[in-house]
């Protein structure tokens, strides 16, 4: 277990290491200002169908859950009612 974290650190932490001294190369030494401030941040799109496909699998998760719960609550009601029969009939 201890050996799969340590890889699993390993593997996150070198990208992120590699990356920051990539970014220290290529910045800027002086304040440069944006050609286009009103640039807007691209994949906006995707960030709000990722909202949208989120939402929709905690939707489906929460449907899901309570359909089972149904199920069990009417799965209890149907043994509470076969017990209670058993115990008038001199089962237990």
């Amino acid at each position: 277990m201890r050996r799969a974290f340590v890889f699993a650190f390993l593997l996150t932490a070198t990208p992120a290491l590699a990356q920051e001294e990539e970014s220290r190369e290529g910045r800027a030494a002086t304040f440069q200002r944006a050609e286009n401030p009103r640039a807007t941040v691209p994949g906006g799109t995707f960030l709000v169908a990722a909202y949208a496909v989120i939402w929709g699998f905690l939707f489906l998760f929460v449907l899901v859950t309570w359909r089972r719960t149904l199920r069990l609550e009417a799965e209890v009601d149907r043994l509470t009612r076969a017990l209670e029969q058993s115990r008038k009939d001199g089962g237990g």
